[in-house]
């Protein structure tokens, strides 16, 4: 999510790529929310690139307190969510290799596969 970060001026952007993780996420991107996303994701950058606010942003937990702060994640809640999601990702895995490697540790069935 490095590419809605305008700290590089959106030198990564790849709408495509940024699309991908909405699907796997169909309880919070219903079918019309993923055809608006790529039209609020390039209306999103448009807005940022020229906002002097966002200009000294520098990760994507800064980027999402800012966009909180100016109310930008009203404006743009599908972009804003898809930057949540991304704050979660690493967490969520964490804590699943943590109880499957205590499961395997413990040799305790976890129920898994």
């Amino acid at each position: 999510m490095t590419c809605l970060n305008p700290s590089h001026s959106f030198s990564t952007f790849n709408k495509e790529k940024l699309i991908r993780p909405a699907l796997f996420y169909p309880s919070e991107f219903s079918i019309v929310d993923l055809m608006v996303l790529g039209d609020q994701i390039d209306t999103y950058i448009i807005d940022l690139h020229g906002d002097d606010e966002f200009s000294g942003i520098e990760g994507i937990a800064s980027l999402a307190e800012k966009m909180v702060k100016t109310k930008k994640n009203l404006i743009f809640p599908l972009v804003y969510m898809l930057i949540k999601l991304s704050l979660l990702l690493p967490v969520t895995t964490a804590t699943v290799e943590r109880v499957f490697l205590l499961c395997i540790l413990s040799r305790v069935d976890c129920g898994i596969g």
